[in-house]
């Protein structure tokens, strides 16, 4: 899945307008990472909405599995 692809299934998941997308990545809501598990994602976390998306398009919102990839 290409990263504009995930980015936009990932803000449809949290109810999210792509149009902010630029705003999001500058105040670092919105990052590229690799987790533990060797894998890329797409990480959007603002202090309230916490979700990830890996490259096969898998979203995850689990507080706990976030933790384990990137905490």
């Amino acid at each position: 899945m290409q990263c504009e692809e995930k980015v936009d299934k990932l803000y449809a998941w949290i109810g999210h307008d792509t149009e902010f997308v630029g705003h999001d990545i500058r105040h670092d809501y919105l990052s590229e990472n690799t987790g533990r598990d060797g894998k890329d994602y797409l990480w959007y976390y603002d202090g309230t909405t916490n979700a990830v998306i890996d490259a096969d398009g898998n979203i995850c919102e689990d507080c706990d599995r976030i933790d384990e990839l990137f905490c």
